[in-house]
């Protein structure tokens, strides 16, 4: 079950870009920031009220605010660039979280940071840099392309900054009670820039409207999906599958926008995806670490 739990959260996170793109003739990026975690929020308590649990709210703990942070700066980059941008414009977010990871573990584990993870680091930057690039002017790349790929890499951090969090509580706290803590404090900071946009709204549409809450959907139930995995798979293996909704990113975006996948995506996916397989190779026994 563990493997069908993963599966599905990679299936639904794959459809975020897409979501968004649904949403934007509706709702300014803030209120699709705050969609994200207010229905995230609804579809956590419809949770607990199936699975009878109790949820409580803490707000004492710094690892909580330190999430909150980390969560806010994720969604709301990631939601301004991929208004502004392609679809699939997220796969960068996948290798920068990587490498972020990679940082924080050094940083606050003590792990160390040899050749391997160097040099998987400079073949997860490349790629971002050749799928940014596209073939494009310099002008154009400095212009257009890198102010978006800098508010991913951005949304990267801070989605890096959540799961490391995540991983500092998930010992002492049920995920349902973390989560729900985070999302609503987010839900509180994310309301007050939508009132700001209150003139950018377009008019209502059912389709922006469903879009909206299935992106909250994907908020509360697929980090639930990734904890049920993760109890019984290893950190690196779940990772490596969420990793491949990059695929399915793409899909949708030729499948639904009919957006030009141009051969430096392809070859700037390869390169990360390089990247990202080796970072989690073992030097020594050859296979993926636990």
């Amino acid at each position: 079950m563990s493997y069908l739990y993963i599966f599905v959260a990679t299936l639904m996170f794959s459809f975020v870009g897409t979501l968004v793109k649904v949403a934007t003739p509706m709702a300014p990026s803030s209120a699709v920031t705050l969609s994200r975690f207010f229905f995230g929020v609804f579809f956590l308590l419809i949770v607990c009220i199936i699975t009878k649990h109790k949820p409580k709210l803490l707000f004492t703990n710094k690892w909580i605010w330190v999430a909150v942070i980390g969560k806010c700066i994720n969604y709301f980059c990631e939601n301004i660039a991929l208004q502004q941008g392609a679809t699939f414009g997220n796969i960068i977010v996948y290798p920068s979280q990587a490498v972020t990871m990679c940082l924080l573990s050094a940083i606050f584990f003590g792990e160390k940071i040899g050749l391997r993870k160097i040099l998987s680091t400079i073949l997860c930057v490349s790629g971002i840099l050749i799928i940014s690039w596209n073939g494009d002017s310099l002008s154009g790349f400095f212009g257009d392309s890198l102010p978006l790929t800098l508010l991913f890499v951005l949304a990267a951090v801070g989605s890096a900054t959540f799961i490391f969090c995540q991983k500092m509580l998930i010992q002492t706290l049920p995920s349902t009670d973390m989560n729900l803590s985070v999302f609503s404090i987010c839900a509180l900071i994310a309301a007050f820039p939508t009132g700001m946009q209150y003139d950018d709204f377009g008019p209502f549409r059912w389709g922006s409207m469903l879009a909206l809450i299935a992106l909250g959907a994907i908020t509360g139930l697929a980090f639930l999906l990734v904890a049920k995995s993760l109890k019984s798979m290893s950190l690196v293996v779940s990772g490596m599958i969420q990793n491949s909704s990059v695929i399915f990113s793409l899909l949708w975006a030729i499948l639904f926008w009919h957006e030009k996948v141009t051969s430096y995506v392809v070859v700037g996916t390869l390169v990360f995806f390089a990247g990202l397989i080796f970072i989690n190779i073992s030097p020594k026994k050859g296979i993926f670490q636990n």
